[in-house]
């Protein structure tokens, strides 16, 4: 399925594992640095994820 950087950054902060554990300021520098992780190692703004 492809998914644009933006929406799958959104799928992840608001999985279990990241929404209901981490902080507000916490989930911010995830997502942060989750967007880092992308541009770098994905640098076409759309994933192709196995679905």
């Amino acid at each position: 399925m492809p998914f644009p950087h933006e929406d799958w950054r959104g799928r992840i902060r608001a999985n279990a594992g990241v929404a209901t554990i981490l902080t507000p300021d916490k989930v911010e520098l995830f997502d942060q640095n989750l967007a880092a992780l992308l541009q770098t190692k994905y640098p076409t703004l759309i994933l192709q994820v196995d679905h």
